[in-house]
C-alpha cells in the first residue's frame, strides 16, 4: 500500500483474504487492470543498454513473488551488486516463502545480509515481515 494525497492506493496480486478485505473497506475506487509481464532478464536486455556493465541495486516488493522475480534474472544476476527484498516471518500472502528460504536463495547467488529492518509487527511485537538488504560478497 502507498499513501497518495491521503487516499490509499492498493495494488495486489496475491494478498491474503484477511488483509485484502480490510484494505478494500478503505478503498473508494476499485478496478482491475491487466498488465503485460516479462522476465527481468528479458526486460534488462530490451530496455537497458549495456546493463551487464552496470552495478545494479534490485529492490523487490512483489507481494510474495520476490523469489520468482529473482529467478527471472537468469544470467543477469551477475549485474546485481545489492538487493532489497521483503521477507516474511509470518506469511501474509499466499504461498509466500519463509524468510529462511528467501535468505538461502539469495546466499546461494553470493549475497550476504547487510541489514534486516522490520516492516510490520503483530500487537505482541512479533515481527511479521522484514526489509532485507543484501550485498554481493
Amino acid at each position: 500500500m502507498s499513501f497518495i494525497d491521503r487516499k490509499i492506493c492498493f495494488v495486489t496480486l496475491a494478498v491474503g483474504k484477511k488483509y485484502r478485505d480490510h484494505a478494500l473497506t478503505l478503498a473508494e475506487d476499485i478496478r482491475t487492470i491487466k498488465v503485460t509481464k516479462c522476465r527481468l532478464d528479458t526486460f534488462l536486455k530490451r530496455e537497458v543498454q549495456n546493463y551487464s556493465a552496470l552495478k545494479i541495486f534490485l529492490k523487490m516488493d512483489t507481494q510474495g513473488y520476490d523469489l520468482k522475480v529473482f529467478a527471472g534474472l537468469g544470467d543477469a544476476v551477475g549485474s546485481i551488486v545489492a538487493l532489497q527484498s521483503e521477507i516474511s516471518v509470518i506469511p501474509i500472502y499466499r504461498q509466500m516463502p519463509h524468510l529462511t528460504e528467501s535468505i538461502n536463495c539469495f546466499e546461494r547467488e553470493g549475497f550476504s545480509i547487510a541489514g534486516l529492518f522490520p516492516v510490520s509487527r503483530e500487537k505482541s511485537l512479533r515481527v511479521i515481515e522484514y526489509d532485507c538488504l543484501m550485498v554481493r560478497i
